[in-house]
């Protein structure tokens, strides 16, 4: 064939329909004989081209309209699969190839296509086995919904952040510094407030023990100031040590009560840690087991203090000359 012959397009065999009014062309030469008034429904970006008639006529039939895409035969069958409802849908086998989708549906501005995405992936393996290319799905394409559910999971690997800055996902996945900000403020934030669940949680009163014998005053038998031993501070400590590692770390393990009575010299603390303050820690277990995970508004107040401090020392700068 000579390199004059303008190439022949080929038809699609799933979208040929006889009534069709405009022809989608694709890179690779294929016609896609479709109907305006659906594709105008289905995507926006359709819908604004077609109003503004950016298309070109056909030279064999003046009726029929083309336009051409720099879409491939295989993408532009994706697409209008989501578009016609008397196709199915094809299901995506992996996050790559819900990459490929949602690409096309964000560039078409077709919510039928995020909308599907965002169902499938709740439903995925992928969304366990691959919780950081599906997070970056999520904050690439704004898959809310599936975020919500994902980010308190991931926030549950103590090696979260690590994970992000060894094994990133591709090139066109969206985790930015931001994102990781966010994530870490989220695990920190956490566990402050899991020690100050610690810190608040009432204790039943004692009679002094070694370590606070010296700081007790007793006006009467039986009345003691209401101080706690050592080994319930110690506790605390050993408690954000481990949820700082784990942030999902069960607190009424017993080792932590063991490292907490080792790190203090009161000879009463594992009797107060394994008898006196079993029910309290338990209380405590539960009551960070139902703490969020998510914590947006605080990060905007710490954003905004931050931008606060910055503004500050910016004013600050100053040059000195010596001529």
């Amino acid at each position: 064939m000579s390199q004059d012959t303008p190439r022949l397009p080929s038809t699609s065999p799933h979208f040929a329909f006889p009534d069709s009014d405009i022809t989608i062309r694709t890179c690779n030469f294929v016609d896609f004989r479709v109907h305006k008034c659906i594709l105008s429904l289905g995507s926006s970006v359709f819908r604004d081209m077609l109003s503004l008639d950016q298309i070109s006529p056909q030279d064999s039939d003046a009726e029929r309209k083309i336009v051409e895409v720099t879409e491939n035969e295989t993408q532009m069958e994706l697409l209008l699969r989501y578009i016609y409802p008397s196709h199915a849908r094809p299901v995506p086998r992996n996050l790559e190839s819900m990459a490929v989708l949602l690409r096309l549906g964000n560039k078409y501005n077709i919510p039928t296509i995020t909308s599907a995405i965002q169902e499938q992936l709740l439903h995925h393996p992928d969304l366990k086995s691959r919780p950081l290319g599906a997070f970056a799905l999520c904050r690439k394409y704004n898959l809310d919904h599936v975020e919500a559910i994902l980010v308190p999971q991931m926030l549950r690997n103590p090696n979260l952040l690590s994970d992000i800055l060894t094994d990133r996902p591709p090139e066109d996945y969206a985790i930015g510094i931001e994102d990781m900000r966010r994530l870490a403020f989220y695990q920190l934030h956490r566990v402050k407030l899991a020690v100050d669940v610690l810190h608040r949680q009432p204790l039943p009163e004692c009679p002094p023990c070694e370590c606070r014998r010296d700081y007790f005053e007793v006006p009467e038998e039986g009345d003691y100031a209401p101080l706690m031993c050592s080994s319930w501070r110690s506790f605390a400590e050993i408690c954000r040590q481990a949820l700082s590692k784990d942030p999902d770390a069960d607190i009424t393990d017993a080792r932590l009560r063991k490292k907490a009575c080792d790190a203090v010299k009161c000879v009463d603390a594992r009797e107060h840690l394994s008898d006196l303050y079993d029910h309290e820690i338990l209380l405590a277990q539960q009551e960070i087991y139902r703490l969020p995970w998510t914590f947006a508004n605080e990060f905007d107040s710490h954003n905004k203090l931050g931008s606060m401090v910055e503004g500050i020392r910016r004013q600050r700068v100053g040059f000195d000359y010596f001529e």
